[in-house]
């Protein structure tokens, strides 16, 4: 008697439950100031909600990047868009890039939260920042140099302090802390800036923050790179978004 052949899950296997829900919603790879993908999808399909995946402005392009982000999440919140930014490494670069994303937009910073999307039926995870070997780096590292934004500003003196909180560079570092409140709570998807294993230059406890979560989908920027793929044997699905990408899950982009 011949036995049934065991095929592997693969990416749209994953994906074919999860991708309905994901309608209205519009993911959108790290601009570095190159808004006119977004801004045109916009308009084209009049999304509900924008995840932007961090590195918002290039430093280089001077105070013209800044302004332009300034008008462009402007656009979005007047068309009543549910605008959402997922920290990325550079969005603390300097002084007036930090004002921007953390003070002037600071609302709409999901870092370390769990966001109910009421009308897709959704529970997003959102996990911003990168991993920094000063912080914690858990490739390499088993004992973090700190645990929490706490513990760094007890530890270091007040000349090292920014505006009354850690570094300027660390406001885009991952804490444990952080992450372990995360892990303690319930997701379908997961969006991260970092990448987790699928990639090279991944982070495997981004797999098991995923299936701690619950989570059947994570979605990560930072390597400007497409890519699909599954992680956790099958049970999760990735995708890496490319440089300044717009991704509109449906039946024909999966």
């Amino acid at each position: 008697m011949l036995l049934p052949k065991f095929t592997a899950p693969k990416y749209a296997d994953v994906m074919l439950d999860l991708e309905p829900k994901l309608q209205g919603i519009l993911f959108y790879g790290d601009p570095h100031s190159n808004w006119a993908p977004l801004l045109y999808s916009v308009n084209e399909l009049r999304p509900k909600s924008v995840f932007i995946f961090g590195d918002l402005i290039d430093k280089t392009q001077g105070p013209k990047a800044l302004e332009d982000t300034r008008q462009v999440l402007l656009e979005l919140l007047n068309k009543q868009i549910d605008v959402r930014i997922v920290l990325g490494n550079h969005d603390a670069d300097t002084d007036a890039i930090f004002n921007l994303v953390f003070e002037e937009f600071g609302s709409l910073i999901c870092h370390g939260t769990v966001l109910e999307l009421e009308q897709q039926g959704l529970r997003v995870a959102c996990l911003g920042g990168v991993f920094r070997g000063k912080i914690w780096d858990p490739n390499i590292q088993s004992h973090p140099p700190f645990y929490s934004q706490a513990e760094w500003l007890r530890k270091n003196v007040k000349t090292a302090h920014f505006k009354g909180g850690v570094a300027r560079k660390h406001r885009t570092s991952i804490f444990p802390e952080t992450f372990e409140t995360l892990r303690h709570t319930h997701a379908d998807i997961l969006i991260t800036h970092e990448a987790p294993s699928t990639h090279p230059f991944g982070f495997k406890v981004l797999d098991d923050l995923a299936m701690d979560l619950g989570a059947k989908l994570i979605i990560h920027g930072h390597h400007h790179k497409v890519s699909k793929d599954i992680a956790c044997g099958g049970k999760i699905a990735v995708r890496g978004l490319g440089l300044a990408e717009v991704w509109r899950p449906n039946h024909l982009s999966i």
